[in-house]
């Protein structure tokens, strides 16, 4: 190869390489909706950077005036990009799983100050982040498939008739219900065969 062509083709790598940390590092426009924000974690996580993923919905929360009775979906996503850094990420794996929690814990907390009766199905999402935290943990498995537990019991209360009608939509509630029914299933096996006690 002619010192030109090397010159040619180190010239080109050295421009590939400064596009690609352009690309990553430079700073993203202020997210200026909810959906934006939840678009830019997503971009962040494809990426393996959980940590700005989680930045960029933390300073959603905090520098957004909105209506914060639905932080409870944003804690939860939260958490579930945690949980995603603990599975990817051994080497920080149980201080992944604590800040998944406590973000869960946010969410329920925020859930339960809100109820409003209607169908929500929020309780199954966070009960299902409890219940992964439970495969992942060996320090306080029990205590998370507990809380996946409850959450799923509570879900099933709350799911009363055949249907539900919002927005002109009727959505059919024997498949919600059989599907809470199989993750309750589940983790309860998993309860037993950790041989977990339940707390009375």
């Amino acid at each position: 190869m002619t010192f030109v062509w090397k010159i040619f083709f180190f010239g080109l790598s050295a421009s590939i390489i400064l596009f690609t940390a352009w690309l990553l590092f430079y700073p993203k426009p202020v997210p200026k909706n909810e959906q934006q924000a939840l678009e830019q974690a997503i971009v962040h996580m494809q990426d393996s950077r959980y940590d700005s993923a989680v930045h960029v919905l933390e300073q959603w929360m905090t520098n957004t005036p909105r209506n914060f009775s639905h932080d409870d979906f944003l804690y939860q996503q939260i958490a579930m990009i945690y949980i995603q850094k603990a599975y990817k990420e051994p080497k920080t794996k149980s201080e992944s799983i604590y800040k998944a929690a406590s973000n869960l814990d946010r969410a329920q907390s925020l859930l339960d100050r809100n109820q409003t009766g209607e169908l929500d199905v929020m309780l199954f999402e966070i009960g299902g982040g409890y219940a992964i935290l439970g495969d992942l943990s060996n320090e306080n498995k029990c205590q998370f498939y507990e809380k996946a537990r409850q959450d799923f019991v509570r879900q099933l209360t709350l799911i009363k008739g055949d249907s539900y009608t919002a927005y002109g939509k009727t959505i059919p509630l024997g498949r919600v219900r059989a599907e809470v029914r199989r993750h309750l299933d589940e983790v309860n096996t998993k309860f037993s065969s950790a041989s977990c006690q339940t707390n009375e």
